[in-house]
């Protein structure tokens, strides 16, 4: 899958705050997904195992209070339906696959369609990663402009934090840039990089299981070999 289109891994250059900070928790996850996503915790309180999930993910992020967590949080507050779907598309087809496999049966049928569901999930993955960027490039070029008028800085503490402003707005320039750019086709390239993923894991668990059983055919027939010798035995004459 092209790194631009990873469910949660968008932000590769780190825009971490200059001063220590503390860590997420589960109250100030949800604090984001009430801002960002409340229609996920409305489903939650009509759903107990919807909100089972959301309550694992509240619980987990507990990385540190920068901006590169921040926006790496807003883009799976606001994939959380689309990871859900991919999941749940993901579950369907490794079983399916796994069923055609050891049937010696063709499953291109069902590899076609499921790349085929992929492409409205990846494509709404796809906004949000190009939304989450342009959020981000908005509030570091607001940032540049406020430290330029900072007095409280000294002119060597101006000039490394503007520096890391400014390139950090030319990353996210590039990357807005690079999504946007034949996007339809970088989509599709994602659902196919994402279904061989899926595939192959199948085929190894396949392959992994099918050796496990040989080991355990040839132990049975070594067992029962001994047996046959042991009783085919002649007794040692006294």
């Amino acid at each position: 899958m092209k790194r631009s289109l990873a469910v949660l891994a968008l932000l590769t250059l780190s825009s971490a705050s200059l001063c220590a900070a503390e860590n997420y928790n589960r109250e100030k996850v949800l604090a984001l997904f009430a801002q960002y996503n409340p229609t996920v915790l409305e489903k939650a309180q009509q759903n107990a195992d919807y909100n089972t999930i959301l309550q694992s993910v509240a619980q987990a992020y507990n990385l540190p209070e920068t901006d590169e967590n921040r926006y790496t949080l807003l883009a799976l507050i606001r994939n959380f339906d689309n990871s859900l779907d991919l999941n749940r598309l993901s579950a369907q087809y490794e079983k399916a696959f796994y069923v055609n496999v050891i049937n010696d049966l063709d499953p291109s049928a069902i590899a076609q369609q499921f790349r085929s569901n992929l492409v409205p999930v990846f494509s709404r993955i796809w906004a949000v990663s190009v939304q989450t960027h342009k959020e981000h490039l908005k509030e570091a070029k607001a940032a540049a402009k406020a430290l330029k008028k900072d007095a409280s800085l000294t002119a060597k503490e101006k000039e490394n934090a503007l520096a890391h402003q400014k390139a950090t707005i030319s990353f996210l320039k590039q990357e807005i840039k690079n999504l946007k750019k034949d996007s339809a086709s970088q989509i599709v390239d994602a659902c196919d990089s994402y279904a061989t993923q899926t595939e192959q894991a199948v085929l190894q668990e396949i392959a992994q299981s099918r050796a496990a059983l040989a080991t355990h055919n040839v132990a049975v027939k070594e067992v029962n070999n001994l047996s046959i010798t042991s009783k085919n035995k002649k007794p040692v004459a006294k």
